[in-house]
């Protein structure tokens, strides 16, 4: 499978809460042809390792992925924080960019972020943009992470 996150321009706002800022969007790149990350980091991630405090949904934490052209696909994989950081009252949403237009494609509490993987196939999606948002009452340590066994991955299956 072609991971199409390899053609997007990644960009984080992890910057925008005056902290120091570890690793880039660029570090969850993989490239699953040659089973590698494409850009080499100690821990694949891209973290504000600190407490940044309430964040509501509008000034979350995120990471997007866009292209210059729609692209289609069926399935994705994201792996979430490590359970030394405890994330069960954080909150997530998965949207879509169409017509310049964000919509909702899945939204939760806790779950696959607060240590696991969020792993779906759905019927096929057309969108030129791709964005993970985190907040929380108490937001400590944002993190989004890639392993070598469950690596950020959108693509048709």
């Amino acid at each position: 499978m072609q991971n199409l996150l390899l053609t997007a321009n990644p960009y984080g706002n992890g910057h925008s809460y005056g902290r120091e800022v570890k690793g880039s969007p660029h570090c969850l790149l993989y490239d699953p042809e040659k089973k590698m990350y494409v850009k080499r980091s100690r821990w694949h991630d891209y973290t504000v390792p600190d407490t940044i405090g309430r964040v509501d949904e509008y000034n979350a934490f995120y990471v997007e992925f866009k292209w210059d052209t729609d692209i289609k696909f069926n399935f994705i994989q994201l792996c979430g924080a490590t359970q030394a950081d405890n994330h069960n009252q954080t909150h997530w949403k998965i949207e879509l960019q169409r017509r310049q237009v964000w919509d909702l494609l899945d939204a939760g509490q806790g779950c696959w972020y607060a240590n696991g993987v969020y792993k779906r196939k759905f019927p096929t999606v057309q969108t030129h943009g791709l964005r993970v948002s985190l907040w929380s009452d108490w937001l400590v340590n944002p993190t989004f992470r890639g392993t070598y066994q469950y690596p950020w991955l959108l693509g048709m299956k």
